[in-house]
């Protein structure tokens, strides 16, 4: 296989969920990863010949996981998931610019006691992206969609 290569692993417990391609020499898997009993993001770097773990944003010291990926660029690529705030998941959504990944601040509706999170994304260039997944209020759940 073309291209293959070995993933990095953070531990015991890494899972992948999404990935996302710019190129063949750009590409980035994202999920979680435990660490001391609590899950982490994890996101995973392509180079075009190995694969390597970056460094990447997480909320409190509660649970963090990524689900989805998109990117456009090596300058531009989005993550998401939910984290826990220690009383409900809310949503999370990353940015790669080029650099780094940074934490983009974003709704969660349903309040506490309620669950906010997103499942997928995509985008087309640098502040042109979309997340959607759902919130919760105990009696239902109601589509999400947010642009950023």
């Amino acid at each position: 296989m073309e291209g293959a290569g070995q993933l990095q692993s953070r531990g015991a417990f890494d899972v992948l969920d999404g990935i996302a391609a710019a190129s063949s020499s750009r590409a980035w898997a994202v999920g979680s990863y435990e660490n001391a009993g609590v899950n982490q993001t994890l996101i995973e770097y392509w180079n075009g010949m190995a694969w390597k773990v970056q460094a990447s944003p997480n909320v409190g010291t509660g649970e963090n996981a990524l689900v989805a990926a998109a990117a456009t660029s090596g300058a531009n690529a989005w993550a998401v998931g939910p984290y826990h705030t220690g009383t409900h998941n809310a949503t999370l959504f990353e940015h790669w610019n080029g650099t780094a990944w940074r934490r983009v601040p974003t709704p969660s509706p349903g309040g506490p006691g309620n669950t906010s999170t997103f499942w997928g994304v995509a985008g087309t260039n640098c502040g042109n992206a979309w997340a959607v997944g759902y919130y919760s209020n105990g009696t239902g759940n109601t589509a999400l969609a947010l642009y950023c």
